[in-house]
């Protein structure tokens, strides 16, 4: 470049050259800029919106390849270019593809061809994509989209009580959490059902130790005294224990709309009552060592449980047990969660466990909150599909798919005209 500037005659070409590659340093911003916007306004929820994407990329990198190859073959930006191609080609296949087995050992299952999981993590897209009839199952549905989705005539909405739950948990080495007396307030000032109300749109009940799912095991809520939203009660607890209000507490805050909306909530229910509460809310990443670490005072979020009560008490509320982050300690519990674990009796069990849930329910690390509907949406062209309170999928071995033909034409009668003017 510098010999070619000192030619007589080129004394502007620096400053040429300068703008040429102004323009197109702004050119690749603006490209880039719109295509953030699109991406971002769309959500590449359509095929319409992918297939536009795909093919402005697949015009660019033509064209830079062609360029490349061309006009400066020696030049590294080709190995980028081979670099983009791949990730474009990639594109294509965003998810997981489970093909049928044929020599599966109960014959004629699974009657599906195949089943494609795809990773949205974007809500809005999820539904958009169910709507278009992109997708065909949306499993673990928050309410809000499941009330969204009811009105369309397309999507079959189903329901079961969930295993899982919403809870708060309790640092029961932080002060004054370790007194039991404290944690036995704290219940008595939660209003679950204004939880559920005003968080959970309705979809859930007060939620006890053991999912209402588990007929043979659980406890009916009214057996808990500190069910009673008592606030009297639970500032005369608090003033037993000689600890002076308002009581300082941070909740740490599970990255998740439902329990950012139930956080609020219970800030407000506890501060009524003689604490003061602070919300923490980070990202996932942050909110899990934290978890891991037992670095917080107290926090909400949800967690999964299990068909046999061991599977979920002995790893939570034993002492040292694998998911006992709350660092809660009790002789009596911890001799009931032995003694059930190695009973062969179910009524023996039985009463093992309720003994557990009274204990637990009151003056354990957690306030269970609510058990929430699990939703699944699927669309109506999906037949023999039934929904599991595991959360389970299993049922997709014998679901079929009807033409959307077949689905109008049954829907309205034999009128297939009608259909086709629809």
């Amino acid at each position: 470049f510098q010999d070619l500037f000192k030619e007589e005659g080129n004394d502007n070409l620096p400053l040429y050259l300068t703008n040429i590659y102004r323009f197109f340093g702004l050119w690749v911003s603006s490209t880039g800029a719109l295509t953030l916007i699109f991406t971002y306004l769309t959500r590449l929820g359509t095929p319409l919106s992918r297939a536009l994407i795909q093919s402005v990329y697949l015009f660019l990198l033509i064209g830079a390849t062609y360029l490349l190859y061309i006009y400066i073959p020696s030049s590294h930006f080709k190995y980028l270019a081979g670099a983009f191609w791949v990730l474009y080609v990639i594109s294509f296949w965003s998810g997981i593809q489970l093909n049928k087995f044929d020599n599966y050992r109960t014959s004629g299952l699974p009657k599906l061809e195949g089943v494609k999981i795809s990773f949205v993590p974007e809500s809005a897209t999820r539904q958009v994509g169910l709507s278009n009839g992109e997708y065909d199952i949306l499993p673990g549905v928050d309410p809000a989209t499941a009330l969204q989705l009811q009105s369309n005539e397309d999507i079959q909405i189903y329901q079961t009580r969930n295993l899982s739950y919403t809870l708060l948990g309790m640092n029961t080495t932080r002060e004054p959490l370790n007194n039991a007396n404290v944690r036995k307030a704290i219940n008595l000032l939660l209003n679950r059902k204004e939880i559920i109300d005003g968080a959970l749109f309705g979809a859930g009940v007060p939620g006890g130790p053991l999912s209402p799912a588990l007929a043979t095991w659980s406890m009916d809520t009214s057996n808990f005294d500190c069910y009673s939203n008592d606030i009297d009660e639970a500032k005369k607890l608090i003033k037993s224990t000689g600890i002076n209000t308002p009581i300082e507490l941070e909740i740490l805050v599970l990255p998740r709309q439902d329990a950012k909306d139930i956080s609020q909530v219970i800030q407000q229910q506890l501060n009524s009552g003689g604490f003061n509460i602070k919300l923490a809310n980070k990202e996932i990443g942050e909110f899990v060592q934290d978890w891991k670490n037992s670095d917080f005072d107290m926090f909400i979020s949800a967690n999964g449980g299990n068909p046999d009560p061991d599977q979920y008490f002995y790893r939570t509320f034993r002492t040292g047990g694998s998911t006992n982050v709350f660092k809660y300690s009790d002789t009596e519990i911890d001799a009931l969660l032995d003694k059930g674990r190695s009973s062969t009796s179910v009524s023996e069990r039985k009463s093992i466990y309720d003994k557990v849930q009274r204990k637990l329910a009151c003056e354990g690390p957690i306030s269970h909150l609510a058990y929430g509907d699990l939703t699944t949406a699927v669309n109506k062209k999906v037949k023999g599909f039934e929904i599991y309170a595991t959360g389970r999928l299993a049922s997709l071995i014998s679901a079929t798919t009807v033409s959307y033909t077949h689905l109008r034409a049954h829907e309205t009668g034999r009128n297939l005209g009608c259909r086709r003017q629809l």
